[in-house]
């Protein structure tokens, strides 16, 4: 398993940079989010890439956990304004209160 802040490439498309997510799928495939350096154009190219794609080129830019979640920690949470105007239902068809379509 990568580490998130290490840097890596993906071998198939040349794609190098930070890897900043994760991902396990429910049929066992792992794919990592690599984020490239800002382009000349001011974009960013980012990309979901397969775990056999991926190596580690250094050690990028980790983030001790404690920080983050010191960090975290102090936002503040502002609900929501709007509350919601109905009650929600479980899925399985359509809302009763929905208009027909």
């Amino acid at each position: 398993m990568i580490e998130l802040g290490r840097q890596a490439k993906d071998v198939v498309t040349d794609l190098e940079g930070i890897v900043v997510g994760r991902c396990r799928y429910m049929n066992g495939c792992v794919q990592y989010l690599i984020k490239g350096k800002m382009r000349e154009d001011g974009k960013v190219s980012s990309e979901w890439v397969d775990s056999q794609q991926v190596i580690v080129t250094g050690p990028g830019i980790l983030v001790e956990l404690a920080d983050i979640t010191k960090r975290n920690a102090a936002m503040e949470v502002v609900p929501s304004e709007a509350p919601a105007t109905r009650p929600l239902h479980a899925t399985g068809g359509p809302h009763p209160d929905a208009p027909p379509t």
